[in-house]
């Protein structure tokens, strides 16, 4: 497994200090993933405060307008290095998940979650771009189970097995 780029334990180490409603690292780009995939463009503007915790408040928890920059370019350097990777090479592509060192147990639900936020600003047009079938979807609408839910557990199935 390649290392990751230096500014993720930086980026880390931002969202951190912003509490406990900021997300966190993998929560993060789950989050990103699900925007990328999204066919409508969510401007950073509205996805932004997602991130920071600050969606019911008028501004994110910053120390000062330099602290802001640092967090706000790291998530920015993030999300472009993904894009860059699911444009140029998606069989690179592998989900960030956060590991259980006491168990050795892949926590894949804070990545789904970050995901799962990132398709709740938009859920018509991604559930329009989800690969299910007509069978799937009827099936999943019967069950009261939204394709949303079906792809994450989907998601999570394929994360495990190919781990």
């Amino acid at each position: 497994m390649p290392k990751p780029p230096r500014y993720l334990k930086q980026l880390e180490h931002e969202l951190l200090a912003l509490g406990d409603d900021a997300m966190l690292l993998e929560e993060l780009d789950g989050f990103i993933a699900g925007l990328l995939i999204c066919p409508d463009l969510i401007k950073p503007s509205e996805w932004l405060p997602v991130v920071w915790g600050s969606e019911e408040e008028d501004e994110p928890a910053f120390d000062n307008l330099d602290h802001l920059n640092r967090g706000l370019g790291l998530v920015m350097e993030h999300y472009n290095d993904v894009a860059r990777t699911l444009i140029e090479r998606p069989d690179r592509y592998g989900p960030r998940f956060a590991v259980d060192k006491r168990h050795n147990e892949i926590l894949w639900e804070i990545w789904v979650a970050g995901f799962e936020k990132a398709v709740k600003l938009r859920p018509a047009a991604c559930r329009n771009s989800l690969p299910l079938t007509t069978r799937r979807r009827r099936r999943c609408q019967a069950s009261s189970r939204s394709p949303m839910s079906t792809a994450a557990t989907r998601a999570s199935h394929l994360s495990n097995s190919t781990l």
